[in-house]
C-alpha cells in the first residue's frame, strides 16, 4: 500500500482527499502512514515532498521496492546523498577520480580521514543478481588495488589530513537485498550507509586480512612522506 500512495505522490497526486479516495484510506491513516517518513510536508491537507533523497532512503527502511524509488531519483542524486553522508561522518570527498595505473580508471566518491580511506563505487541499480554483484565486487576490488598503485592516491591524500591506515573498498547500492563481504569488498545498502561509516573502526578489527593498508605515502613532488 505504501509503495502505491508513494508512487502517486511522486507523480504529482499530493491531494489528501484524492490518496484517500484511490486507496480507500481514511486521512487520518494516510497522514499516520506519511507521518512516519522523513521528507515529506502536510499543509492544508496537501502532500509535500522537501526532500526527494530523504524520502526515497527512509521509504527503503519501510519496505518499499528499491525498482520504484529508483525511477525518482538519478544517479547523480544517488551519488550525491552517498557524498554527503560521507561528508557528514568527517570524510573529505573527492568525486569521480579518474586516473591511469596500465589502463584508465574511473572511481565514483573517495573519502578520507586521518587515518583511513573509503573508496566508493555506487550503484543505482532497480535490481541486481548476486552473480553481477561478484562480478562488479570483483572489478571494484580490481580498481583499488590499482588506486593503491597509482600516484593519483597520493596526490589525492595530500589534500587531505590522511596519514595512514587502511583502504576500504566499498560497493553502495539502492538494493536491501544484499550487504556483507564480497571479493574483500564492502556492499552496502544506500539506508545503512551512514550506520556503516559509524561502525566502520570496529568492523575493519574484525576482518582486518581483508582490509589493505597504505603506509608512507609519499608526496609525488617532493619525496617527502605525509605527516
Amino acid at each position: 500500500m505504501l509503495s502505491l500512495i508513494l508512487d502517486s505522490i511522486l507523480k504529482g497526486t499530493n491531494d489528501l482527499d484524492s490518496l484517500s479516495k484511490i486507496y480507500g484510506v481514511n486521512k487520518n491513516t494516510l497522514i499516520h502512514i506519511l507521518g512516519e517518513l522523513e521528507g515529506i510536508s502536510i499543509v492544508d491537507e496537501k502532500v509535500y515532498v522537501t526532500n526527494k533523497i530523504s524520502l526515497t532512503i527512509s521509504a527503503l527502511t519501510k519496505g518499499v521496492s528499491p525498482k520504484l524509488l529508483s525511477k525518482y531519483l538519478t544517479w547523480s542524486e544517488f551519488e550525491s546523498e552517498v557524498s554527503r553522508i560521507l561528508s557528514n561522518n568527517g570524510y573529505a570527498v573527492f568525486h569521480n577520480i579518474f586516473f591511469h595505473a596500465k589502463r584508465k580508471w574511473q572511481i565514483d566518491v573517495v573519502g578520507f580521514t586521518h587515518n583511513k580511506i573509503v573508496v566508493i563505487d555506487c550503484k543505482h541499480w532497480k535490481k541486481t543478481s548476486s552473480s553481477q554483484l561478484r562480478e562488479v565486487s570483483q572489478k571494484h576490488y580490481e580498481r583499488t588495488i590499482s588506486l593503491i598503485k597509482s600516484i593519483k592516491l597520493a596526490e589525492l591524500a595530500l589534500k587531505t589530513d590522511f596519514a595512514e591506515g587502511p583502504v576500504i573498498p566499498v560497493i553502495v547500492t539502492f538494493i536491501s537485498r544484499y550487504k556483507g563481504l564480497m571479493n574483500n569488498v564492502f556492499i552496502v545498502p544506500i539506508q545503512f550507509f551512514n550506520d556503516f561509516l559509524k561502525e566502520i573502526d570496529m568492523i575493519i578489527d574484525e576482518i582486518p586480512q581483508n582490509i589493505f593498508s597504505v603506509k608512507g605515502i609519499r608526496n609525488p613532488v617532493r619525496g617527502e612522506k605525509l605527516p
